[in-house]
């Protein structure tokens, strides 16, 4: 007589990084960097017409749409997705200055990278 084998999957878990035993790992792919850009002087949000990098010796990555305000509009962008490091973050947008932030670490936890959050206020050229 066979006896009938229960298989239950477990969804939503994988082992990413240095993940343990005792560790419970999400299928979540979390950023490295997230920035929010606004206007430095009004506050508005710039990122749906910004651009950004995130570099580290030969890795480059852009940055890409990432949160919202209440009403919709583009805040933040975000990039470098589970990757530890220390960066130069980069934004530019059309009309403002480029604003440049170095030495920005990123470490992680074993199951993701723990992500920085930067404020980019970027100033009207002159």
């Amino acid at each position: 007589m066979m006896r009938p084998i229960l298989l239950v999957p477990i969804l939503g878990v994988l082992t990413l990084g240095a993940c343990t035993d005792s560790m419970i790992c999400t299928t979540s792919v979390e950023p490295g960097v997230v920035v929010e850009i606004r206007d430095a002087a009004d506050e508005t949000p710039l990122a749906a017409g910004a651009v950004g990098w995130v570099r580290e010796g030969t890795f480059s990555d852009s940055l890409r749409a990432h949160g919202v305000t209440e009403s919709g509009a583009l805040l933040s962008r975000a990039g470098a997705d589970e990757r530890e490091g220390t960066y130069v973050v980069e934004v530019s947008h059309a009309g403002y200055v480029t604003w440049t932030q170095s030495g920005v670490a990123v470490g992680g936890d074993g199951c993701h990278v723990e992500t920085a959050h930067l404020q980019a206020r970027l100033v009207r050229a002159p």
